[in-house]
């Protein structure tokens, strides 16, 4: 169960980029982030603020709108990395 309100804002969304080869954690790439909200296309949406943590850990700040569904897929991608692919669902 999600914590994540529907239509509503949320900074620093985490999640983790793998390198395409050995699949280990992916430190210091240019990440691409895109969603798609309830089964429709993957767009960039207003989706910002892609930054590192560490160690191939990364953050991305939701819109409101970006979060408008009741499933909503974050895909992010870098060059020599596998996609991530995150799920979430919302809550009224």
């Amino acid at each position: 169960t999600s914590n994540i309100k529907k239509n509503q804002a949320l900074a620093k969304f985490q999640f983790l980029m793998t390198d395409a080869v050995a699949h280990a954690p992916a430190p210091a790439k240019v990440v691409t982030c895109t969603r798609s909200i309830d089964g429709g296309a993957f767009a960039a949406g207003t989706l910002a603020n892609v930054l590192e943590v560490s160690n191939g850990t990364y953050t991305v700040d939701f819109g409101a709108g970006d979060l408008n569904g009741t499933v909503v897929v974050l895909r992010a991608t870098a060059a020599g990395c596998d996609d991530t692919f995150e799920r979430i669902v919302t809550q009224p």
